[in-house]
């Protein structure tokens, strides 16, 4: 029973807390997807991921080419093969197939690896924007648009045109 009355109170006070905080201080909101697509350079970071995807994806593509080819030859020489010449080549054809797999791996790994380099600087000027303009503005918090269900114009500033001239874009009618 005290334990339950506890809860209560404390549930109370955190409503309560959210409700003065509301009341009290100003929120924003952004949208930093909108900002980030339209910066001329996540342009450039896309044209590189794409670039290096494709790359990848071309030795991909040749190494699979390389293990059909040797496997087909083997399927139509293994007939005329030794025991130890079938052994051989199948353990030649089962390494190849790793090594593929493990270059898939790798190549996924290095791009994601090279998404993150590319973007986090592009993620920190548009972080370090909000900031700016959430400090100018004097808010207590900034969400994500995406996030918010529902925003009284009140308390929730939409920020995203301001974070935009900090960071020097210009949005098309309609683009926000």
């Amino acid at each position: 029973m005290k334990r339950s009355s506890m809860s209560l109170i404390l549930m109370f006070l955190f409503v309560l807390g959210l409700s003065v905080n509301a009341q009290t201080g100003k929120n924003g909101y952004t949208n930093g997807d909108l900002l980030l697509a339209s910066m001329p350079e996540y342009e450039e970071v896309l044209k590189q991921l794409q670039s290096q995807r494709q790359t990848f994806e071309q030795n991909v593509q040749n190494k699979q080419v390389e293990i059909n080819d040797k496997l087909t030859a083997y399927q139509q020489q293994r007939t005329l093969m030794t025991a130890e010449a079938k052994a051989q080549k199948e353990q030649e054809l089962t390494q190849l197939q790793q090594q593929y797999e493990q270059m898939v791996v790798n190549y996924d790994q290095e791009l994601k690896k090279k998404e993150v380099e590319l973007l986090n600087p592009l993620l920190e000027k548009v972080n370090n924007a909000i900031n700016q303009v959430a400090k100018n503005k004097g808010l207590h918090a900034v969400w994500k648009s995406d996030a918010l269900l529902y925003a009284d114009q009140v308390n929730y500033v939409d920020i995203t045109k301001d974070v935009a001239t900090v960071l020097g874009i210009q949005f098309q009618d309609g683009a926000q």
